[in-house]
């Protein structure tokens, strides 16, 4: 983990609550930083990625590193939520998404999770994806 994806993620709370945080230095450790990945807060990058019209809407053949975006519901402190796509699916198809987390302490660190659970803690279905550039 801290190899791939910087010395702090180790620390498996290190990035809790911290999402976008997480993913914006994922960005950066691959060379695609993105000042979307520079806002406040995920429901904040979100809107400013729907401004600029880089939203896809369908999570349907998503590439690699896409990041996707929840809105902000009272699960995630109506801050919204974002995950990478790791580009691999579950046996049943559902996409493995790799987040950092902080759910009400039911799940700590940074891990893979598949898309339907992030949705079921998240109480909302992505509002879309993007590509960091």
């Amino acid at each position: 983990m801290e190899t791939a994806y910087g010395a702090d993620s180790a620390d498996p709370t290190h990035y809790d609550w911290k999402c976008l945080k997480f993913v914006a230095q994922t960005a950066v450790n691959a060379g695609q930083g993105d000042p979307i990945l520079d806002q406040p807060s995920a429901a904040t990058a979100l809107y400013e990625a729907q401004r600029q019209g880089r939203l896809y809407a369908s999570t349907a053949n998503m590439p690699e590193g896409a990041v996707v975006f929840w809105p902000a519901t009272g699960n995630n402190g109506g801050d919204g939520h974002v995950a990478i796509y790791t580009g691999r699916d579950t046996e049943d198809g559902d996409p493995i998404m790799l987040t950092s987390t902080g759910f009400n302490s039911k799940t700590s660190g940074v891990q893979e999770i598949p898309l339907s659970r992030l949705n079921t803690m998240e109480a909302a279905e992505p509002s879309g994806w993007m590509m960091p550039r």
